[in-house]
Parts: structure tokens; sequence; C-alpha cells
């Protein structure tokens, strides 16, 4: 019987495998082991928190210009094909989602101006229009989309250990970009941009610059 179930795990292993990264099916696997669900009961509630973001989200949506909308989301759309998320996510039926949200004008911190729930990645239109170039806006969104790869989210919600994420999502997001065909420099460029707009908090994201500079060097 032990006999069967290992080979059963093998299989359904091989199988998923082949549409997906290995990586992101063994954390996927792993999280829903230590949440107590099946990978099935996991990917279900993964995409109950999909809709219910979006739901939250959607008059904000509605209510961007439309010139914004569109730049963020073309870039956003760029970095997901050069990403393995849509690839992945296309296995539990789920869209990563990109929400610009035009009521957030003055944010423009990373913290309050980009993040991700679960496979829906938030960026304030402050941010956006300080950011102002398609280089810099990519950088940012590239980070985001690195945490989503790494099921950051999911693991904070179910009290995992997550070490650094940020200075992980930087790093991820160096591959992310340099398959869009960005330079990954411009992680660091939108780094250094965002960090005098944060005045004291700005000391959060020294060690990230510092460890961005220290991983270019070697690429």
């Amino acid at each position: 019987m032990a006999l069967l179930k290992t080979v059963a795990s093998i299989l359904i292993l091989s199988v998923t495998a082949l549409a997906g990264s290995p990586d992101f099916v063994f954390m996927r696997s792993s999280l829903a082991k230590k949440a107590g669900f099946t990978v099935h009961q996991f990917n279900t509630q993964l995409l109950s928190a999909q809709k219910r973001d979006l739901e939250q989200y959607e008059p904000q949506e509605h209510a961007c210009p439309m010139d914004l909308k569109v730049k963020a989301h073309n870039i956003f759309d760029h970095l997901l094909e050069a990403s393995s998320l849509k690839h992945n996510y296309a296995m539990l039926n789920i869209t990563p989602a990109l929400v610009v949200l035009c009521d957030e004008g003055n944010k423009i911190g990373l913290g309050d101006g980009a993040g991700t729930r679960h496979d829906v990645t938030e960026v304030a239109e402050g941010l956006l229009n300080y950011l102002s170039t398609e280089e810099n806006i990519a950088a940012v969104l590239a980070h985001e989309i690195a945490h989503s790869t790494r099921f950051h989210f999911d693991r904070l919600e179910l009290r995992l250990d997550l070490g650094n994420v940020e200075q992980e999502a930087d790093t991820v997001s160096l591959s992310i970009l340099r398959n869009a065909g960005y330079s990954p420099e411009i992680a660091l460029t939108a780094l250094k941009k965002i960090e005098p707009a944060l005045g004291p908090a700005s000391q959060q994201i020294v060690p990230r610059i510092v460890s961005l500079q220290k991983q270019l060097q070697h690429l």
C-alpha cells in the first residue's frame, strides 16, 4: 500500500510539473500540507481569494484614467509573459491581475504604494506617476510579481517563516526583468528613486539597495 501511494505521488508530481515549474509545484504542495489542506483545497482557497480581492477593488479600477490603466497593464502583462506565474496559475484557472488604485494619489512608498494579495497586484496612481518611466514601473511591478511567484502573501497568512521576503522578491525580480528584455539594473534604479521620497522610512530599503548592488556585480 505504501508503495502504491509513493508511485501515485510521483506520477501526480510528474504530471503537474509538466504544466508548471517544479519549484512552483513544490512550494504549492508544501504550503497546502502545512495549512492542513489538500492541494486541491488550497487551490480552491486561492481562487476564492482572488475573486474576493477583485470584487473589493473593482470600483477603484473602473475609476482609473484609461491611459494610466493601459500603460500599467501593458507593462504588467509583458512581465507576466516573462515570468512563470501566468503559466503556473493557468493550472489553477486563476489569472494574475493588476489593480491601479486611482484614489490613492498621494501614496508613493513601496509599503503602501504597491503590494500583492494572493495573485492580485495593486499599485497606487501616485506611485506610478512618481516613477514616471516605463523602466521604473516595470521594476516595481516585477518585484510584486516576484512576491506572487514565491507565495509570500499566502505564507504570511499561514504564519509561516518568511525570512527576508523583500530581498527574496528583489532577487527573483532580476530574472523576470531580464527575461522581459529589461536591464536588471533598473531594479536598483527604481529603489534609489523611491528612497528620497520615503523620509525616515528610507532606512528600511537601504539593505535592499546594498543587496541588489552586490547581486548586480555578479550578473
